[in-house]
């Protein structure tokens, strides 16, 4: 016996210092601030799509977090977790289980012999068997704090979906929003063209016009109704979008979608980053691919956890009823009890290689991570930078647009005095309205933006200060790593 416990202290004692718990280091650091804009506050909320004061947008959104299919995957994807954490933690507890069975064994030996050494037994027996693997250095519980890890890497991502479906049905709204204004401009733009070209016609039938001036028209003219097709196409094909992003059949187009009001675009302020560091705590995926990193981790070390010993408890006890050449023995009670020690001490290598390759494994993850959290700084860099970029458009078009209207307000002017014709101030009517589609167009893209700058910014979900596994392993610039 102490001949046993020593080789076990021995086994321990060499097995430990590989096993023992490391954390992934990273060298990566990111800066204090973003270089496009060095704010270090941070107001985005978690509704901020309410910042556009548009109810219907506010109605098809909520619709759309209740009913779109992506997020009911990933809240499916998160049960599973789950069920996978509940069946690691019963590996952790003893089984039980109960046994019964009848058996009987006939010769054809004369009497004799029965009675001496091979007997006719006919035998009924019920028990019950208690088997456990006692967790001795963690490899279960290692096991288990991944499926965990694994959980709340789904939860994150739930997160990630209803990030990407708000932003996503926002961004198709305001492209509607958009579009359906296109189509009434185009049509003020065909009705000025025509009455312009009824103008060049009556001309020529008087001699003032040549054909040329009549062609030229067509020409514009055509070309402008050869816009309607595509535009009635970007329309239903944003119609269909909207619907299946809502959880609806395409078929039902904006059966179900609330009015869309075409005058009513959003005042788009600045939107304060805060700092690069925070952006790890902000964005769902990068907190997903944390959990995901630090699962790979514990999964490291239930691997090493196997070069230690296991040892194993079985518990069989139980009675039974036997028929011995003839004779009944009823009642008979048995029982089995066993602890079973079992240390691997030659594998061929196989250990080693399951080591090696998950430690590969979580080498991956931790470069993946990497990779994610430069693509996220990256992203809120360039969204910042156009999302200031479209602003100074847009201001830059109101500009334009508002001496496009003094234009057109004075040539009406002009022509009720008589010093213009109608077809002056219909060419004047028309440079109006491809001012308002440039000013539309900065409108659109000034949204669009700031939808690209509130998903890169994680749109104002924040994960818990303690929930984060491995918050520490990459630092700002000018920290060092705890």
């Amino acid at each position: 016996m102490r001949t046993f416990r020593n080789i076990l202290a021995l086994a321990i004692t060499l097995s430990l210092g590989a096993c023992a718990t490391q954390q992934p280091t990273s060298t990566l650091a990111v800066g204090d601030r973003f270089f496009a804009d060095p704010s270090a506050s941070q107001g985005i909320s978690t509704d901020w799509w309410t910042r556009y004061a548009d109810p219907e947008l506010n109605t098809l959104i909520q619709n759309a977090l209740t009913n779109n299919h992506d997020i009911k995957l990933a809240v499916a994807r998160v049960m599973e977790a789950r069920a996978g954490l509940d069946a690691a933690f019963t590996r952790l507890l003893p089984t039980l289980s109960i046994n019964g069975g009848q058996s009987e064994q006939r010769t054809t030996l004369p009497d004799p012999f029965k009675q001496r050494g091979s007997p006719d037994v006919k035998a009924t027996r019920i028990g019950a068997e208690l088997s456990w693997e006692v967790d001795l250095f963690g490899a279960t519980r290692a096991s288990q704090r991944a499926f965990e890890q694994n959980g709340l890497a789904a939860e994150s991502a739930v997160h990630g979906a209803r990030l990407l479906v708000s932003s996503e049905v926002a961004k198709q709204w305001f492209l509607l929003k958009s579009a359906k204004q296109q189509v009434a401009l185009l049509a003020s733009a065909i009705e000025s063209l025509q009455k312009q070209r009824e103008l060049i016609q009556l001309r020529r039938e008087m001699g003032l016009s040549s054909q040329f001036d009549l062609d030229r028209v067509d020409s514009e003219l055509n070309a402008l109704i050869g816009q309607r097709p595509a535009l009635a196409a970007l329309e239903a094909s944003l119609q269909a979008r909207l619907a299946v992003l809502s959880g609806r059949s395409p078929l039902s187009g904006m059966s179900n979608t609330p009015a869309i009001q075409t005058n009513n675009w959003p005042t788009i302020a600045a939107v304060l980053p805060g700092q690069p560091i925070e952006l790890l705590a902000r964005r769902p995926d990068l907190v997903a691919a944390e959990h995901q990193l630090a699962a790979e981790g514990e999964r490291l070390l239930e691997v090493r956890r196997n070069f230690l010993p296991k040892v194993f408890i079985n518990v069989l006890g139980g009675t039974q009823n036997l028929l011995i050449n003839g004779l009944t023995q009823n009642g008979i009670d048995f029982r089995q009890s066993a602890a079973i020690f079992s240390l691997p001490v030659f594998n061929a290598g196989r250990l080693s290689a399951l080591e090696d390759a998950q430690s590969a494994r979580q080498q991956q993850f931790l470069l993946q991570y990497e990779k994610s959290v430069l693509t996220a700084m990256e992203e809120v860099e360039v969204s910042l930078v156009l999302h200031a970029g479209q602003r100074d458009t847009l201001q830059s078009r109101t500009r334009a647009l508002a001496a496009s209207a003094s234009s057109l307000g004075h040539g009406q002017t002009l022509r009720q005095h008589g010093q213009i014709d109608q077809i002056q101030l219909e060419m004047l009517t028309r440079a109006h309205l491809q001012a308002q589609q440039q000013h539309l167009n900065a409108q659109l893209d000034t949204v669009l933006a700031d939808i690209q700058l509130h998903k890169a910014l994680g749109g104002g979900w924040q994960a818990q200060a303690d929930s984060r596994p491995l918050s520490s392993l990459i630092t700002a610039i000018g920290e060092t790593t705890k």
